[in-house]
């Protein structure tokens, strides 16, 4: 939850607790994946006489702004100000897009601080990972075709995403005349389900097979922040991937290439209908898509991690 993100921040037992880990282990660095946790990193480094290395995986009161609205003005710009401050105190702030970089900096972290690496993924797993049918598990005609969706549905971007495919994307393929069927793979699926063709796998221990075992992935979202790892998932399974900006938002791809991007919910099951026709245009994403995840398998992202690690350690 949110309070459990910034807990470090009224509690001084994470300084206690960081204090005596990196000093029984020596650590030259302490890494800190949410801007909160900063806090007793900074301080614990000051006795250690380590570095601070802060992660923003999302530039977190943006998030807020957009996910609580009953945050008021006030309340903004005090989160705004802590996560601006802590970065401004870290050693180095990673960011995993150029979108989250640019905000920082114009919100005033210095430039100098802020280092663009985007989150990996395991490639051999997803090559290793098992195929099943999808049909066979979830009583889905042979016909039918097989999207899917992944994702912790207890995040509420991720339910509404879940919302607009009950409400606007399988219906409006209805229309159009394909009787498709959702694979909505997650922790904490909604208890209620959405729609007759909307299967629920809930908690999983690999995503790979699932995502291999759909035709097109389809990302609605409408809000959220950071990198969407969901596509980069999709494209390390080749699945061809049709997404919403705000879903493939802080990822470089081409429009067409890499995937289709479209804002309105028509405009998606057209082009949905057009993928599923066109077989030969479906597989060229995919592979356009599989190629631009090959770049980020977590083996060359972490050689980007200890290049800048060891530009910083004292």
């Amino acid at each position: 939850s949110n309070a459990f993100l910034y807990l470090p921040l009224s509690d001084d037992s994470f300084f206690w607790r960081t204090l005596y880990v990196a000093g029984k282990t020596g650590a030259g660095i302490l890494q800190a994946e949410f801007p909160a946790y900063a806090k007793p990193c900074i301080e614990a480094a000051e006795v250690l006489e380590s570095s601070v290395v802060l992660v923003e995986h999302n530039v977190e009161y943006e998030r807020l702004k957009t996910q609580l609205p009953e945050l008021t003005a006030e309340q903004y710009q005090r989160f705004r100000d802590i996560e601006i401050d802590l970065c401004n105190r870290s050693d180095a702030v990673i960011c995993v897009s150029d979108n989250d970089r640019q905000r920082l900096a114009e919100d005033g972290v210095h430039t100098g601080l802020l280092h663009t690496i985007p989150h990996g993924i395991d490639l051999e797993c997803y090559a290793a990972a098992e195929t099943f049918s999808a049909r066979e598990v979830f009583d889905i005609p042979d016909d039918a075709p097989v999207l899917v969706y992944h994702g912790t549905f207890s995040y509420p971007p991720n339910r509404d995403a879940l919302q607009m495919f009950a409400d606007e994307i399988l219906p409006g393929l209805e229309r159009l005349g394909i009787h498709a069927h959702l694979l909505a793979v997650g922790h904490k699926p909604p208890a209620e389900r959405l729609h007759s063709r909307i299967h629920h796998t809930g908690s999983v221990e690999n995503v790979a097979p699932f995502l291999k075992a759909a035709d097109i992935a389809l990302i609605p979202l409408r809000e959220g922040g950071g990198t969407r790892m969901k596509i980069i998932d999709c494209f390390a399974a080749a699945l061809p991937v049709i997404s919403t900006s705000k879903g493939i938002e802080g990822i470089p791809v081409v429009n067409g290439r890499e995937a289709v991007i479209v804002d309105d919910w028509d405009g998606m099951c057209r082009a949905t209908q057009r993928l599923l026709e066109s077989p030969q245009e479906a597989a060229a994403l995919a592979r356009a898509g599989h190629e631009f995840a090959s770049g980020l398998d977590w083996k060359a992202i972490g050689a980007r991690y200890l290049k800048l690690y060891s530009t910083i350690q004292r």
